[in-house]
């Protein structure tokens, strides 16, 4: 993965946005609700490299392309209330 952003913290977890690839080489992006005390563990490993987003907590919503779709935007902002990047 190449961009982490965090984005807010919602209820005990933070959710992040990352920006990469896929496992299959493909641009993506993948909204993130890291469980707090899979906080460092999550940073150090998405940072390294390749890692398995999903042990770290619940993707929210993923799609393909660089930037986040207007879609996945509208989707955060009408589940959980929250304006995003």
């Amino acid at each position: 993965m190449s961009a982490i952003k965090s984005i807010a913290t919602i209820g005990n977890g933070l959710l992040y946005l990352v920006q990469g690839q896929d496992s299959q080489g493909r641009t993506a992006f993948y909204y993130v609700l890291v469980d707090k005390i899979k906080k460092e563990l999550f940073l150090r490993e998405v940072t390294n490299g390749a890692t398995d987003l999903r042990k770290f907590g619940k993707i929210l919503i993923s799609g393909f392309g660089s930037e986040p779709s207007e879609d996945a935007k509208a989707y955060l902002k009408n589940e959980f209330n929250l304006d995003t990047l």
